[in-house]
């Protein structure tokens, strides 16, 4: 959740070891630093001064080194950075010849060839460069794309990679709000647009990775989101990361999920690692040193990701590898095909792949090379840590700016390899280029591609066609294919033929490809029956081409394939995607398969809340009517779970604007309400709160059976709960003087916290003043409940500060994330007020808290006492093993830091936050405001997740407001809940968990 400062004292320390040791060492030393596996070997490509501060490159058509240096990273304002020309002109595989081909770009992050020229993503732009000349130094340079945010220069655009669909795919991560350094970085963006263009609309892409057509002037969205990496496999699957997330695997096409515009946010990319995010990771390296100390022994600053596609290496073709420059390595992982997606394997249990006991080797990006090795950038430096994330008395410290114009490229080669192979593409003919197609190398395949597709030849045609239909190497057909749409003359033959393909990789391509033909009958009807494909990987790709189909052509086939795969959440989302038009037949069709109710299961009920969020999100009557009519029917207790699922995916898909009147569903709703299974009941309460209750029929019997219900002291609580539940939703008022008498302590704790969340449903004034009037004597279960119900409804924050202003509401019980919202509220006399009365509530001096807590890392603390701790304090946001909630860092990638450090960890969480764990705000154009981690975005929706592992599905369009806090979401005050001595037996809890 956020990076820990290393104690002052450690890092005294780590600075003298570091002055003992030789680093900087000149690449002939630093060779021998290098640990591999048995049977490679590592060789020096590039080094200082061809090559200085290399963070990304790409091999062009004639085998040159494209290479993007960033000197002026960190924090220089001046445009310092450069792409060169790296060229091996003895042929002794050290690439000794440097051409400045570009210069002046500030903070560039990537290169790819293109055209005659080269793409190049310098933020905000991404600039197209050409030599036209022969001298090898850009004489063309103009803006292609613009808009991007320049923001952080570890987080900008970057990854251009030509696709095997012939779009170029670029990474853009998350755009964060900068603290310290906000006139450097603080650049958020804008939409995108083609410069003089000016009939081709601009595109949020609100920090989503992209694809584009320079020449066609599209650029669109794509699903994922990578930091800094972005790769293909063989086979045309992507695969992004994020620092501490060191692969994933994007899964669900945008084009897909964007089919259905009910599907609230959906999942579309996989985290593939078996082992975990904050991965454990195995440096050698020889006196390390940390800026922070969350960083040691797991993944913290995860980049350059590729996956090996050269052919030369026979373990480990198609594995990911992935870098890590905090801890001066590389690690492996092996891709297993699992259903639709990856799991990620480590390759060697307890050592990595590539490892240097150096402290200055830095890789930070990765590539397989035309000649089948793969190669290593090495931003050779003390540090890659970026100011903006240090904690504040470390600052002056630390030289972030290098003294040295160092910087390396390795290469990794398999021993089997006697010689490299040597690339130029530059004036191969056509009949060269379609027999590249077919080469087992990635390179060789997609540059010839490429060439092809920027050629236009037609005399390609012919042979192209003859690759596609009967070429030997199914890869090779699959480029054909490609090659063929990329000319426009790909015919629905061989499409048709592509489909019936013996390799299932080919049948999968041959479906992606008919999607754009997909209303040729023959080519549908050959999709159709491709639902019974024998391959896993062809059906996910079948439901998500289908979902484009009217329902009435795609439902049998897409049921099938969702019920076959019902525990698989990615089948679910394709196969969903194609439901907006007929939830209600697709809950039918699942409480009908055979098996499917008589047993509980996370996928089924996943499966059952998507479909109903669906038909809720629709808004029909006769939709929600029949979904919710089995549920109300069936109240044996094995029914319960599938009634709890439906229910809840009713009540998360309704839309928050305006109160509702469906007449057939709220007949039906009335019945689940009361005397009912707690997981169904409040699931239908919550649902039931989206709706207008004036003047309905039943409504009035509901009330007198809730009303006895409530005070039948006979009946257990949660009964009684589930009564006063019903009675908040009494539109005429009358229920709120009912309602407050079971504030009082007399009745049991449940019954009381379900008055109080009763009074916090109903708009009546009278309740909010019951809430307030009471507030004092309330536990704090039932001054969370209340406090939360201020914030649904933003019309009651003046009364909660009036209250604030007379005492009524202490400032210490709203805590210090509703204190902050309160005081960034966008409206300025809410924002004002806030600030006098709250000063003094925010954060106080914490190094005082701090170093009053101190002696608890000199006690003997209990760790069985400290997992009690953890449990009442901590595991709402944080997880050990199966117990707690991921919203914040799993513990156990903790387990290594300084008693010292995990204390400041715990009592100053704003220090320093790593990106991807800063709390945002959301405020709705319902008067909602909302807080949390922003957990996924789709292009429709966000998902912000907080304590508890709680989610809300926010609608793009219901959006008036979003910004980041610039604070984490862990609160400042623990130490109002956890005594010095608590204090120590937590820290032994965490220390024993390793």
């Amino acid at each position: 959740m956020m990076r820990l400062a290393v104690p002052l004292i450690a890092i005294s320390l780590l600075l003298l070891g570091c002055g003992k040791s030789k680093p900087p060492y000149p690449p002939d030393k630093a060779i021998k630093t290098f640990r591999l596996p048995e049977g490679f070997r590592i060789e020096l490509a590039a080094a200082e001064p061809e090559v200085v501060d290399p963070v990304a490159f790409a091999f062009d058509e004639r085998g040159r080194l494209l290479v993007v240096e960033m000197p002026d990273y960190p924090l220089s304002p001046d445009p310092k950075g450069r792409v060169k020309i790296l060229e091996d002109r003895n042929g002794d595989g050290r690439f000794e010849h440097a051409t400045v081909f570009v210069d002046g770009l500030h903070m560039p992050t990537g290169v790819m060839p293109w055209r005659n020229g080269v793409l190049i993503t310098s933020p905000p732009d991404i600039i197209y460069a050409e030599d036209t000349t022969g001298d090898g130094k850009a004489d063309v340079r103009k803006v292609v794309l613009t808009g991007f945010a320049a923001t952080n220069p570890q987080l900008r655009v970057n990854g251009l990679l030509y696709g095997v669909d012939n779009w170029i795919y670029g990474a853009y991560p998350r755009v964060p709000t900068p603290r310290r350094y906000a006139k450097e970085f603080g650049d958020p963006g804008q939409p995108v647009t083609f410069p003089g263009q000016e009939g081709i609309p601009a595109v949020e892409l609100r920090s989503r990775d992209f694809r584009f057509h320079p020449e066609r002037l599209k650029v669109e969205s794509v699903s994922g989101n990578s930091q800094f990496g972005n790769a293909f496999d063989h086979w045309g699957n992507r695969f992004t990361l994020w620092n501490n997330d060191h692969v994933r695997h994007v899964v669900v096409p945008a084009q897909t999920v964007a089919r259905n515009p009910y599907f609230g946010a959906p999942p579309v990319q996989n985290s593939a690692s078996d082992h975990e995010n904050a991965a454990t990771v195995y440096p050698v390296t020889e006196n390390p040193f940390h800026i922070h100390d969350s960083q040691i022994g797991h993944f913290t600053s995860s980049c350059g990701l590729s996956v090996y596609t050269g052919g030369e290496f026979p373990e480990f073709e198609s594995s990911s590898f992935t870098c890590e420059p905090v801890h001066n390595l590389v690690h492996c992982d092996r891709l297993v095909p699992n259903g639709a997606t990856f799991t990620a394997k480590r390759a060697y249990q307890e050592r990595e792949f590539l490892a240097s006991t150096d402290a200055w080797f830095r890789p930070v990006f990765s590539s397989t090379g035309p000649d089948g090795a793969l190669y290593v950038a090495d931003y050779y430096r003390f540090t890659v840590e970026h100011p903006e994330y240090v904690p504040p008395e470390l600052l002056k410290q630390i030289d972030f700016e290098p003294k040295h114009k160092v910087g390396r490229i390795w290469r990794v080669v398999h021993e089997s390899q006697t010689s490299l192979r040597k690339a130029d593409m530059a004036n191969a003919n056509t009949a060269a280029l379609v027999g590249h197609l077919s080469d087992k190398n990635l390179w060789w395949r997609l540059t010839a591609q490429r060439l092809l597709v920027d050629r236009q030849d037609a005399a390609a045609v012919p042979a192209l066609e003859k690759v596609a239909a009967e070429g030997e190497s199914p890869l090779g057909r699959i480029h054909a294919l490609w090659t063929l749409d990329g000319y426009g003359k790909l015919s629905d033959d061989l499409v048709l033929r592509a489909m019936g393909d013996p390799h299932p990789a080919v049948r999968e391509h041959g479906v992606r490809l008919s999607e754009a033909r997909i209303m040729t009958p023959v080519l549908q009807q050959k999709v159709l029956a491709l639902a019974d494909d024998s391959d896993d990987r062809v059906q996910f790709r079948v439901a998500a081409v289908l979902s484009a189909l009217p329902p009435e052509r795609s439902f049998q086939p897409l049921a099938k394939i969702a019920l076959r795969h019902v525990e698989d959440q990615w089948f679910q989302v394709a196969a969903l995607s194609g439901a907006a038009d007929n939830p209600a037949v697709w809950h039918r069709q699942a409480m009908a398969h055979a098996g499917f109710a008589s047993g509980e299961s996370k996928g089924k009920a996943g499966f059952l809340e998507r479909i109903a969020s669906i038909a809720s999100a629709r808004g029909r009557d006769a939709d929600i009517a029949a979904v919710l009519t089995p549920v109300a029917g069936n109240r044996s207790p094995g029914a319960a779970w599938w009634r709890a699922a439906t229910l809840r995916g009713l009540a998360g898909g309704a839309r928050p604007e305006g109160a509702a009147r469906l007449a057939a569903t709220q007949n039906l709703l009335v019945r689940c309400l009361v005397n009912e299974d707690p997981a169904v009941a409040e699931a239908a309460l919550r649902f039931a709160d989206r709706f207008d209750w004036r003047g309905h029929a039943a409504f009035g019997g509901l009330l007198r059976n809730a009303e006895a219900a409530a005070s039948n002291e006979a009946a257990t609580p949660e009964l009684r709960a589930q009564a006063l539940g019903a009675l908040s939703l009494d539109p005429s008022g009358r229920s709120v003087e009912l309602i407050g008498k079971y504030l009082d302590p007399k009745w049991p704790e449940t019954v009381q916290v379900a008055a109080v969340g009763a009074l916090a449903r109903m708009a009546d004034p009278r309740a909010t003043g019951l809430l307030i009037e009471r507030f004092r004597g309330f536990t704090g279960p039932m001054r969370e409940v209340a406090v939360n119900a201020f914030f649904q409804d933003r019309s009651r924050l003046p009364v909660l500060l009036d209250a604030i202003g007379d005492g009524k509401v202490q400032t210490w019980a709203l805590g210090p994330a509703r204190t902050r919202q309160l005081m960034q509220a966008r409206e300025s006399e809410i924002r004002e007020r806030a600030e006098k009365l709250l000063a003094e509530a925010q954060g106080g001096d914490r190094k005082a808290v701090y170093e009053r807590y101190l002696p608890a890392i000199r006690m003997d603390g209990n760790p069985e006492r400290g997992k009690q701790v953890f449990l009442n304090s901590c595991a709402d946001c944080h997880r050990v093993g199966d117990i707690g909630h991921d919203v914040g860092p799993d513990l156990l990638s903790v387990t290594t830091h300084y008693k010292e450090t995990l204390l400041a960890n715990i009592l100053m969480p704003n220090q320093a936050i790593e990106t991807g764990y800063e709390e945002y705000l959301v405020e709705t154009t319902d008067g909602r405001s909302i807080t949390g981690i922003l957990a996924k975005e789709t292009p429709a929706s966000l998902v912000l997740k907080r304590a508890r592992g709680e989610e809300d599905v926010v609608q793009r369009a219901s959006i008036a407001g979003m910004r980041s806090l610039s604070v984490s979401p862990m609160p400042e005050d623990l130490e109002n809940n956890i005594t010095i001595e608590q204090m120590a037996d937590l820290l032994a809890y965490i220390k024993s968990l390793r």
